[in-house]
């Protein structure tokens, strides 16, 4: 399995970057993986391959959470936004229709 490590301020950027491809279809949505707990235990593609024989994890609303948005210090002076901390934004492109 590949992971990147990356600091957590950077899901803000991320943030603004789905919205901004997200944006180009009006169809867009973010949505969420359900299943509680057991959804923070395993990787995206173990969650994937689990539902293809157990329907355990749903789609369901995407999690947020107050992130910084810069690495500055102290922590309690960082601007805080809302980002998604959990959840995948669906959209198309002019070669993929919507299912």
């Amino acid at each position: 399995m590949v992971v990147e490590q990356f600091p957590q301020h950077r899901l803000v950027d991320l943030g603004v970057l789905t919205a901004a491809v997200a944006g180009r279809d009006p169809d867009s949505r973010l949505v969420g993986v359900g299943g509680g707990d057991r959804r923070n235990h395993l990787s995206l593609s173990e969650i994937i391959q689990q539902s293809l024989t157990f329907p355990r994890f749903p789609l369901s609303r995407p999690d947020f959470k107050n992130q910084a948005t810069g690495p500055r210090t102290p922590p309690a002076s960082w601007p805080k936004c809302a980002a998604a901390s959990s959840g995948t934004a669906c959209s198309r492109t002019r070669s993929s229709p919507w299912p």
